[in-house]
């Protein structure tokens, strides 16, 4: 669990106030937390030790049986659905899910995600006969298991499903190389692949490097000029735009995006550095941090937003329609929509920072409280004291901030308005 710490020195003129963050218990503390977390879609989990070395689950306040281990939970995009894998006392594996739990007598388990539209869940495990197998369940609750004869592939291979569930990808390393298999089309061998995903037409992006250079894949058709190194890349769930962060040669860095609307990929300004690649949720426009000549910026759309050297990546509103950074130069700031905003105090930027659309206000956890910041009214408002938190979340459905505390041995739900 990832917590952030934050030393404020709150000045005078800042109003602190309480009354709008509440709290539920949630467990009682009758079983040891491991683990815990909430969602972004605003469901919460928990990892408990009833025993020594024995784990149980739960989800929204539904428990599962005891397990001698229990991996980490998966939600589907739309949060009503999750899954996980839980090991028995034989270490075999099951498929724990929020309606059914499969016996996979699985000797190793592997990916386990839900696609774009929430609708299928794909799975895969070893068996003691050391092969890779898949599963697939649909929202129906329909289970189906892939054939040996297809999906038996070396340990060191991951698999993508394209938006139509029609095509399957698998990178496999295996001869010490490294290869992109497009359904039974097993592809030449490359020296390193960074995978993508699947576009929406069916088509397969990725970077391969050959010996010293790297290109940009759509199936087996080249997309770009041969390049240095990749620095990263970011995908939309539906496959519409994407983004990669290349080294075209020695301080020379770009972002080039894919999108259906441009007649071609589409290159950023040359800069001495580039990376964290966010993509707008809704809209179809990609945002980075960019480095140049000892100036640091925030490019948005094209547009350079000054950050200086210490800030957080960009992110978005869930909505798409606020874009936000948090940054410490001389002084700490908030930056929305191109609106700086002077914090008045230290702040730690290894933190996850939430917005709520439209209004000049972040919330971020510290070591033990929730913390929501009015940045036009100067008011503070925190939740009660905790010996833990969680990373916090903006759920729009509650149209409300929450997160996860832990006091003593209880865990309790946290949420202001």
């Amino acid at each position: 669990m990832i917590r952030v710490t934050v030393v404020l020195f709150i000045f005078s003129f800042i109003r602190i106030l309480s009354q709008q963050c509440f709290d539920d218990i949630l467990l009682d503390g009758s079983e040891k937390i491991d683990k815990y977390g909430i969602d972004s879609t605003g469901n919460w989990w928990a990892i408990t030790k009833p025993y020594t070395n024995r784990f149980r689950l739960y989800v929204n306040g539904k428990q599962s049986d005891i397990f001698s281990g229990v991996q980490d939970i998966k939600f589907s995009r739309d949060g009503k659905r999750w899954a996980c894998y839980a090991k028995d006392d034989g270490n075999y594996w099951h498929l724990l899910t929020n309606d059914t739990t499969l016996y996979l007598r699985a000797f190793r388990v592997g990916q386990l995600f839900f696609t774009p539209d929430s609708k299928s869940l794909f799975f895969t495990y070893t068996t003691e006969g050391r092969q890779t197998l898949s599963g697939k369940i649909d929202n129906e609750g329909n289970i189906k298991f892939g054939s040996s004869k297809d999906l038996d592939i070396p340990d060191a291979t991951t698999m993508y499903i394209s938006v139509d569930l029609k095509r399957k990808a698998v990178v496999t390393n295996r001869d010490g190389g490294t290869y992109v298999r497009l359904g039974k089309d097993q592809g030449p061998r490359f020296d390193a692949v960074k995978a993508i995903g699947y576009w929406n037409d069916g088509s397969f992006i990725y970077a391969a490097r050959l010996g010293n250079s790297w290109e940009i894949y759509k199936d087996r058709e080249t997309l770009s000029e041969p390049f240095n190194r990749i620095i990263d890349a970011k995908m939309n769930p539906e496959g519409t735009i994407a983004a990669i962060a290349f080294e075209r040669t020695k301080n020379e860095q770009v972002v080039l995006t894919l999108n259906d609307k441009y007649y071609e990929p589409l290159m950023s300004r040359m800069y001495d550095w580039v990376g964290n690649i966010q993509i707008n949720p809704i809209l179809e426009i990609v945002a980075f941090k960019a480095k140049k000549n000892d100036n640091y910026y925030v490019v948005y759309s094209n547009t350079e937003y000054i950050s200086g050297k210490n800030s957080t990546p960009p992110q978005f509103s869930y909505d798409g329609k606020d874009i936000f950074f948090v940054g410490c130069d001389f002084d700490c700031f908030v930056n929305i929509n191109g609106r700086k905003y002077s914090l008045n105090s230290e702040i730690d930027l290894k933190g996850n920072f939430v917005k709520k659309p439209g209004e000049p206000s972040i919330a971020y956890t510290t070591s033990s409280s929730l913390v929501i910041r009015n940045l036009e009214k100067n008011t503070l408002s925190a939740s009660k004291m905790m010996d833990k938190m969680s990373e916090p979340i903006y759920n729009w459905k509650s149209k409300r901030y929450e997160a996860l505390g832990i006091l003593g041995e209880r865990l309790y739900f946290i949420y202001c308005k």
